[in-house]
């Protein structure tokens, strides 16, 4: 699946499936992440704002141009990152 240009804002995602997506401009704002699965997704050009990561897999996702402010993770698995990206 590819996800272009979303807004999000104060929502919750519950056990959600994103492995190897594209999301492409999309932002998320105040968001929060339970229990997701994020490994080998690529987020180009994307905003995370004020956003909870909770019990989420971020294992080797791609940040290509994305910018990330005040974000928590609890309790995930974060591998392979490269945050400078």
């Amino acid at each position: 699946m590819v996800m272009q240009k979303k807004s999000f804002v104060d929502k919750t995602f519950e056990k959600e499936e994103f492995v190897s997506e594209t999301f492409t401009k999309c932002e998320f704002l105040n968001c929060t992440f339970n229990d997701c699965d994020f490994s080998d997704a690529l987020f180009t050009e994307c905003e995370f704002e004020e956003c909870t990561f909770s019990v989420c897999n971020l294992s080797n996702i791609r940040l290509n141009g994305s910018y990330l402010k005040e974000i928590l993770f609890k309790d995930s698995k974060i591998l392979g990152v490269d945050f400078e990206a």
